[in-house]
């Protein structure tokens, strides 16, 4: 029996081909260093939503009705799973390689990333102090026992988390 051909794209697969289009423009030497930047950014936030919204109904769908085949392209969703994890991973890796291009083009300009053990003492410093003045009013401690229940975490929000033990008994302590 001949295979049926299908006209239609999988949407997943179709959606990180556009998201690499956004990263071809990151790549685009024409294009501004800073603006090549957020083309960056914006393909990085593109997966962050692409996974925790169409991933992952994707995945509650593989839970719910795992033999279910998509008719449009004719895979089920642990199918789809696989391709889409075999599509991304060269995409990071991708981003990757255009992110460290473009950081070492803007270390010319005076841009750099720097880590907290490669800066000097007045500019560690100054960074206490930002922490001080500017970061830790705005932090809210939560404390995680069995006397507190686990916060709702939101997306795309940092956490910070630290497991603390005071006399053989162990916290959890995160900042939201």
């Amino acid at each position: 029996m001949p295979e049926k051909l299908s006209y239609t794209q999988n949407r997943e697969l179709s959606w990180l081909r556009f998201n690499d289009r956004v990263l071809e423009e990151a790549m685009d030497a024409t294009v501004p260093l800073l603006e090549r930047l957020k083309f960056v950014e914006i393909f990085t936030s593109n997966l962050d939503e692409f996974f925790m919204i169409r991933v992952g109904s994707l995945f509650d769908f593989s839970q719910v009705n795992p033999d279910n085949i998509d008719l449009k392209s004719g895979m089920t969703p642990k199918e789809q799973l696989s391709a889409v994890y075999r599509a991304v991973r060269p995409l990071y890796a991708k981003r990757e390689r255009c992110f460290f291009d473009i950081a070492n083009q803007l270390k010319v300009h005076g841009i750099s990333c720097l880590t907290y053990n490669t800066l000097r003492s007045d500019e560690v410093k100054f960074v206490k102090q930002y922490f001080k003045q500017s970061i830790a009013p705005i932090l809210s401690p939560q404390i995680v026992d069995s006397h507190h229940p686990f916060p709702h975490l939101q997306n795309k929000v940092l956490h910070v988390v630290a497991r603390l033990k005071y006399k053989g008994k162990e916290l959890s302590l995160i900042h939201i």
